[in-house]
């Protein structure tokens, strides 16, 4: 049932609007929110590729989302989405970095890593406890 003791979502919502946010919570927001913005940059300077529009409008849309969710005190819901897509992160760039290197065998098995952690990251994790269904006796 969403919301009853076996949801762990509740606790991202607990207190809103006055949420308290410990330093190390804030520190690592802030510094996600300067990364995404600096690798609008970053993406500028570099050798276009076929993917580079893609790639900025991602980043400005990052951006966009990780400093109005810090604005909108939606830090606890932003951490939790950030630190949970991260994971699948990992694997894009180095699949990428292969494969710019020449590195054909490897950069395919890192796109399937990126792959396979892709869909449960983005699509099931946090969705799950929105996904049962709610209690008709409540």
């Amino acid at each position: 049932m969403l919301g009853g003791p076996d949801d762990w979502t509740v606790h991202l919502w607990a207190g809103y609007p006055f949420m308290y946010h410990t330093l190390s919570m804030k520190l690592y927001y802030l510094l996600q929110a300067a990364f995404w913005t600096s690798m609008i940059f970053v993406t500028l300077v570099e050798p276009w590729r076929s993917d580079t529009l893609f790639m900025i409008i991602h980043h400005l849309i990052t951006s966009w989302l990780v400093t109005t969710s810090y604005w909108f005190n939606q830090v606890r819901i932003g951490t939790a989405i950030l630190v949970e897509q991260d994971f699948a992160d990992i694997f894009l760039p180095l699949a990428k970095s292969f494969r710019y290197l020449g590195y054909t065998n490897l950069g395919t098995l890192f796109f399937a890593l990126f792959a396979l952690a892709w869909y449960p990251t983005r699509y099931t994790l946090l969705a799950l406890p929105a996904a049962r269904p709610l209690s008709l006796t409540a």
